[in-house]
């Protein structure tokens, strides 16, 4: 691969902060924490009652997901609006960003029996996380040409999980540190998310201090205002995918595989802790095999791709991940198993949501990035909440952890089946007739 521009590295820098979010908040210390927390404010047998509904209290947890990413998909119109018309990536990105990780850094005080406020920190905090993202994805058709997008967004997946694994090594050393010094497992993990959130807001800064993008002229303004402008310029999206029938047929395959995706990190740790057992020192051990691993298999899968495509590689690791779930459910017991199941995800998790990002684009018309990968995070968001709600229904209804991750293997057959329908490069084409002139060239 050629010479990145110093201008992609420093794109890179919000993910490297933002996968501490994703890694070491959502996927290791605050599903245990928040579900401890909850058990210990639930009646004598397990639930806990919240606006007159019994909630099982390790469902709470997917259940608060759900409602984070409901609001998400309320949001995100107008978040894309915001982004084409005020043409301000950049400063919207570090607010959201900033929001999230000062939430972040804020779950350092939830303790005891305090899991509404922890809830509703964390639906802010993930509220946060999303809208940032869309500000983040759309920039990547601006800092890289077509030919490069594959390598720019698979790379750059590699390189926030490997940063998030450099955070997560050294809470590790500092969780082995204060066990051996008594502290208690609540202070242990209330002093890993604050963390989290102080090295989520040390790369924000890195970002909007380095990264430059050119003034590329913003939508015309109109006289309403943007709640109005975003769901009418949702609309006006929506009824234009008409003239994108495989590219709107990707976003439908992509709405379910990536809710199962999603749900499979969100839920991992409580599945390994409540489940298996594990102690969140082999919690941490194991997503830590899954952030320097992802690296490799970006590496990998990329170079695959450019053998056989973009979308036959995405369809053998959404069949990878159906393998995974079948035998989390039915023989995944202990510690090697967790490990070995860790190397595995790894291998194809970086891989499966960069070729993603990097496939959908190539197929829309330059100019409206943030209008389009709002649709496309709305594709991603708007199913997010599924898959928790299915894991945390399943878990509800049965009170097993194993027919619960199971339950998740529906998302991925749809997805490939409606993936496999796909015609990429024609999509493409329906995207490229509609392109708007050339983008100025980026300094750096």
């Amino acid at each position: 691969m050629k010479k990145l521009k110093k201008n992609i590295w420093y794109w890179f820098f919000f993910d490297c902060g933002a996968s501490a979010f994703a890694t070491s908040v959502i996927s290791v210390f605050y599903p245990s924490h928040l579900t401890t927390i909850t058990k210990a404010a639930s009646d004598s047998n397990g639930f806990v009652h919240v606006l007159g509904l019994s909630i099982r209290a390790g469902s709470f947890f997917p259940y608060i997901i759900s409602i984070s990413v409901l609001l998400q998909i309320i949001l995100l119109p107008i978040i894309g609006a915001i982004a084409d018309y005020a043409n301000r990536k950049i400063e919207r990105l570090a607010i959201f960003g900033y929001i999230g990780a000062f939430s972040t850094i804020a779950m350092y005080f939830i303790d005891g029996k305090a899991y509404i406020f922890g809830g509703i920190l964390f639906i802010i905090a993930n509220l946060s996380f999303g809208i940032a993202v869309v500000f983040y994805n759309s920039l990547l058709p601006i800092i890289a040409k077509y030919e490069e997008r594959d390598s720019v967004s698979t790379i750059g997946w590699g390189i926030g999980y490997f940063a998030g694994g450099i955070l997560l090594l050294f809470q590790l050393l500092l969780t082995n540190y204060m066990s051996s010094h008594s502290y208690a497992e609540s202070q242990i993990y209330r002093i890993c998310l604050g963390l989290s959130g102080i090295w989520w807001a040390f790369w924000i800064t890195l970002t909007v201090i380095f990264l430059k993008i050119p003034n590329i002229v913003p939508k015309k303004q109109t006289n309403r205002n943007y709640i109005y402008s975003g769901f009418h310029d949702l609309k006006k999206t929506l009824l234009k995918l008409k003239n994108y029938p495989h590219t709107f047929l990707f976003l439908i395959a992509f709405f379910f595989y990536s809710d199962g995706i999603q749900t499979i990190t969100n839920v991992a740790s409580q599945f390994g802790h409540e489940e298996l057992k594990l102690s969140v020192n082999i919690l941490i051990k194991a997503i830590l095999i899954v952030q320097f691993v992802g690296l490799s298999g970006a590496i990998i899968f990329n170079y695959i791709s450019k053998f056989i495509g973009a979308k036959r590689t995405i369809i053998v690791t959404l069949f990878l991940f159906c393998m995974a779930l079948v035998w989390s459910y039915g023989y995944l017991n202990g510690e090697p198993g967790f490990y070995a199941l860790s190397i595995f995800f790894g291998l194809i998790i970086v891989a499966s949501q960069a070729l993603s990002r990097s496939s959908f684009s190539s197929m829309i018309p330059r100019g409206s990035e943030a209008e389009y990968f709002g649709i496309y995070e709305i594709s991603e968001r708007g199913s997010s909440w599924l898959g928790p709600l299915c894991f945390g229904i399943g878990l509800q209804l049965t009170g097993s952890y194993r027919i619960a991750i199971l339950s998740l293997i529906i998302f991925f057959i749809i997805g490939i089946a409606f993936l496999s329908k796909v015609k990429f490069n024609k999509a493409i084409e329906e995207g490229n007739s509609q392109m708007l002139p050339a983008i100025p060239k980026i300094p750096g």
